[in-house]
């Protein structure tokens, strides 16, 4: 397995991570514009899934990358039994701002729910801390308020994340985020078939 370092961070990450939103099943979650859909990938075993973790991790993958809304919590949950006894083998990445709360979805990047929703993470994860803690898709507007941003501070500080980022999908954003100096890690969608942000980014 090749390494390279993760952004700002100094983390030597494997070049193939594993994204462990299949991971956590599907549920059937009420959202404000698109109503009542099953979010997610399907059904999954979790037995199938804690050899996939297992079987990564003999393949020399490190990365792991999970959020609360994967699952409602079960993708962590799965990570968290999966990663007893070799935390330190991992760099654990998992993010915030959207979740659910009873079925309904809510989007949510405000300095209060950030700091809780770090805590509900860190117990389903079974950790004292993640390695790398990002926004999950704040609009310009959330990163304007400057609550989330605020978050990111007081979440570092405290050591419950080691760094801290952001997971978005428009450039110019990412690019006045990273001149701010406040990212650690930029989080962006790039592949053969969406290569915009290879030119826009680095």
């Amino acid at each position: 397995m090749q390494f390279r370092t993760l952004g700002g961070t100094g983390l030597q990450v494997s070049v193939v991570g594993l994204g462990a939103w299949e991971i956590g099943g599907a549920v059937q979650l009420t959202f404000e514009k698109l109503g009542s859909i099953s979010h997610g990938w399907g059904k999954t075993d979790d037995a199938e899934s804690l050899r996939l973790l297992a079987r990564c991790r003999e393949a020399g993958v490190n990365f792991v990358d999970t959020a609360p809304i994967y699952g409602d919590g079960h993708s962590e949950e799965i990570i968290g039994r999966a990663l007893r006894g070799c935390r330190d083998q991992w760099v654990v990445c998992t993010k915030g701002g959207h979740g659910a709360t009873n079925g309904v979805a809510w989007s949510d990047f405000s300095k209060a729910r950030l700091l809780s929703q770090i805590d509900e993470s860190l117990r389903r994860l079974q950790m004292s801390h993640v390695d790398v803690y990002l926004l999950h898709g704040p609009s310009r507007e959330d990163v304007k308020r400057g609550e989330c941003l605020e978050a990111l501070r007081v979440i570092r500080e405290q050591g419950k994340a080691r760094f801290v980022g952001v997971s978005l999908g428009p450039n110019d954003l990412g690019v006045d985020l990273i001149r701010m100096g406040v990212v650690d890690v930029f989080q962006q969608s790039i592949s053969l078939v969406n290569v915009v942000a290879t030119a826009e980014l680095l």
